[in-house]
């Protein structure tokens, strides 16, 4: 059995997303033809759904995910044959524990994704990055692991220490967030991201038209997409936030959201 890309990709139009799937059908082909395990990279929440639409219409195959913890927010999908059971001591991860002296320059998720992306590594090889005062936990392909401890030396400014840890090791907290209540005139993309995240209109839907902008994790090009109650927008360059939910409207007749921006 062989499957044809071109067949089970018909229904997607994002093209970046077609590249994605495309690697994990030459995955599902792997397993079927060779029996063996075999697992993508790092996958967010939308693009393990497209990626269930193909999974799951497929004879012979079973998967699981692999995030480290289950909460994590980016996973990898392990695909092998059906008769198989899933061990995690396969599991394709690693975790890495980095720490320093952070007492006063604390370093955010960002400062950990910047400084291990310098190395030259690719954002589709890294899990989540959970972030604490003195440490963070990165889950990455164990492909790297080795080369990540080796050469990953500091943070900013920051001497650090890596070390390969266990998954039982990880600690994990919630983002942080800043609750606020915005009024907008219409739950248009373009009006959230103007008032969320302080933006003139004009820039908010140049974002959105160069691509800049998801929303539950799904590029939107459209300013005036309907953002729905509890999704996630997520604008490159200016961070994320969670629509909660409409809370009634104001005076003068707009509408009021609950919003969490997070930190």
């Amino acid at each position: 059995m062989y499957l044809d890309s071109e067949f089970y990709l018909k229904h997607i139009n994002d093209d970046e997303q077609i590249e994605v799937l495309k690697k994990i059908i030459d995955k599902i082909n792997i397993v079927l033809k060779d029996y063996t395990l075999e697992y993508t990279d790092f996958l967010d929440p939308y693009q393990r759904r497209l990626a269930e639409s193909i999974l799951n219409r497929i004879d012979g195959i079973d998967y699981s995910y692999e995030g480290g913890i289950e909460e994590a927010e980016r996973k990898s999908i392990i695909i092998y044959p059906d008769y198989l059971d899933y061990d995690r001591k396969d599991s394709p991860i690693k975790v890495l524990k980095i720490s320093g002296n952070f007492k006063f320059n604390r370093s955010s998720h960002g400062d950990y994704l910047g400084s291990i992306m310098g190395l030259g590594i690719k954002r589709d090889k890294l899990g989540d990055i959970f972030p604490f005062e003195n440490r963070a936990y990165i889950v990455i392909s164990r492909d790297i692991s080795d080369y990540i401890i080796m050469n990953l030396d500091k943070i900013g400014k920051e001497t650090v220490k890596v070390e390969q840890v266990e998954f039982k090791d990880i600690e994990y907290s919630e983002l942080e967030f800043e609750r606020k209540i915005v009024s907008i005139s219409s739950n248009r993309l373009d009006n959230f991201l103007s008032e969320v995240f302080n933006l003139s209109r004009k820039k908010a839907t140049s974002l959105i038209e160069s691509k800049r902008v998801k929303v539950d994790f799904q590029f939107i090009d459209n300013k005036a997409h309907r953002v729905e109650s509890n999704s996630l927008l997520s604008v490159r360059g200016f961070g994320r936030a969670k629509v909660l939910e409409c809370i009634g409207e104001s005076r003068k007749g707009k509408l009021r959201y609950e919003i969490d921006k997070y930190i």
